[in-house]
């Protein structure tokens, strides 16, 4: 989102990344910002495709992979290397992410600038360079705060969530890999959410400059208000069928395990994400909010404690505070 908004240059580095589209104050409406961010999407998933095309041409050169190919189907049968095309299913992962903040800040330039009004684009830009910093910016800040969040079954951002997601998995499946395989999207940061957001600029839905992106598919921390089922509505409103893997995590206070009643809510609330609304993945932490900062505060107390990260557990007291803090970040649900 950032480079649509600058031209393609990079506002941290100031070096130009990305293709020219336009000078974003002269946008006239949310089509024309939506027009630019795919450019700029095209531009960046093409590069990582080459990337990817040059490692597999490497690796099936010179680092063959002939113990790995014994246990990966079809490549005894085929004669072949794993990474010179012998396996059955030879598909290359793009890895996708901040989708959240980008439908979330699609929302926000919609809504104060184009439709309410509030600000122009110019206004929006400076206000963006400055990092939303300084009280003459409190005003803009609370409009941004005031537009629907992604998060909260609100068709009104997450339309933007589900065309983005669309633009993202049409772009993916142009393109093929030296095993003769496909290029699949996926959604799966795997931590990557915090270091990108490093180097990621502030951003139209409030995010702040050096601040995490959103964890994959889940909403902004602290964003999705209206309970774990409109959490499950918004996320299902994308095509996971197209997509190799998801990642939605969710924190649950322990009262969802009291007694078996609840346990029955909780699986209720699995199956209907997954059956009824035809997602594909969904994890848990279950465990307070209160117990994780006691954890970081004494992690004597707590060497045994496992939590679920991303795509993997490990032991809380062993994590980098970052990632502490993203996981006490999430926001904590109930069923009731």
């Amino acid at each position: 989102m950032e480079l649509a908004l600058n031209n393609g240059v990079d506002p941290i580095t100031k070096i130009k990344v990305g293709p020219e589209t336009g000078d974003p104050r002269e946008f006239k409406n949310i089509d024309d910002v939506i027009n630019a961010f795919r450019k700029q999407l095209e531009s960046a998933i093409k590069k990582c495709v080459i990337g990817c095309n040059i490692l597999d041409k490497v690796m099936a050169e010179e680092m063959p992979h002939i113990f790995l190919s014994l246990f990966v189907s079809g490549c005894i049968e085929n004669g072949n290397d794993a990474t010179r095309g012998g396996a059955r299913y030879n598909f290359t992962r793009i890895m996708g992410g901040g989708l959240p903040n980008v439908a979330n800040a699609l929302a926000s330039i919609n809504k104060i600038v184009f439709e309410n009004k509030e600000i122009n684009m110019n206004q929006l830009i400076n206000v963006l360079k400055s990092d939303l910093k300084g009280s003459e910016n409190e005003k803009i800040r609370g409009l941004i705060k005031a537009v629907p969040k992604y998060g909260n079954d609100d068709d009104y951002v997450d339309r933007y969530a589900k065309k983005i997601s669309d633009l993202f998995i049409t772009e993916v499946e142009k393109y093929r890999n030296p095993r003769n395989g496909v290029f699949i999207p996926a959604y799966q940061t795997l931590l990557s959410n915090i270091y990108f957001g490093w180097r990621t600029g502030t951003t139209p839905d409030g995010r702040i400059k050096g601040e995490p992106l959103a964890d994959t598919l889940s909403p902004v921390h602290g964003t999705d208000k209206s309970g774990p089922t409109a959490v499950m509505k918004t996320v299902s409103k994308i095509d996971h069928s197209k997509t190799s893997g998801t990642i939605l995590n969710m924190k649950f206070t322990p009262t969802v395990l009291n007694n078996e009643r609840d346990e029955g809510k909780l699986a209720d609330l699995i199956k209907s994400y997954l059956v009824d609304l035809g997602a594909s993945h969904v994890q848990f932490n279950v465990i307070s909010e209160s117990t994780l900062r006691d954890a970081q505060k004494y992690p004597e107390k707590y060497r045994d404690l496992i939590v679920r990260v991303t795509g993997y557990s490990a032991y809380f007291v062993e994590l980098s505070k970052e990632v502490q803090d993203d996981i006490i970040g999430r926001t904590q649900q109930e069923i009731i």
